[in-house]
């Protein structure tokens, strides 16, 4: 299959928030997204997200939306990271290249258009499950020394009493 890179326009927004739910299942992920609160999140990292930093992949033939990448960029001690990112493919359109096609994408305009070095983000997928195993494969390395953590703020507004 051929597709293309481009960036990501506004008008885009509903057909990745339908993607993103597609992409991102209770099965998949323990998450529950629904089109509402993934037309949310995918308007987050519009807005957030320069301009250039925001990419999908369309058929070439169909012009079919296949997947996106946004992703930001901060200043760093050791020099620019692009950070955090949301990432995805339609799930029947995963293992065809696109997603790799998208990564190189970006790591290619954030190192040139933002002078980056490194790339830091989250995933949540099992040691050898897809996407981590993807990721290591491709150069990344787990962050022994770092652990995220969440917490509910009532429950932390509370303790700090």
């Amino acid at each position: 299959m051929s597709f293309t890179v481009r960036n990501v326009s506004v008008e885009d927004i509903d057909q990745l928030a339908a993607i993103f739910c597609a992409a991102y299942t209770p099965e998949k992920t323990g998450e529950h997204w629904t089109v509402e609160k993934a037309k949310d999140i995918v308007q987050y990292w519009y807005d957030r997200s320069p301009d250039d930093l925001k990419i999908l992949a369309t058929d070439k033939n169909t012009s079919e939306i296949l997947g996106a990448f946004f992703a930001d960029v901060k200043p760093w001690w050791d020099g620019v990271r692009l950070i955090d990112g949301e990432f995805f493919i339609l799930p029947d359109r995963q293992g065809q290249g696109i997603g790799s096609a998208l990564m190189k994408e970006m790591l290619n305009r954030a190192q040139n258009n933002h002078n980056a070095k490194n790339f830091e983000t989250i995933t949540f997928m099992p040691e050898n499950g897809h996407p981590l195993k993807w990721y290591l494969k491709i150069g990344f390395e787990k962050e022994n020394d770092l652990v995220v953590i969440n917490g509910r703020l009532p429950e932390i507004l509370n303790n700090l009493t």
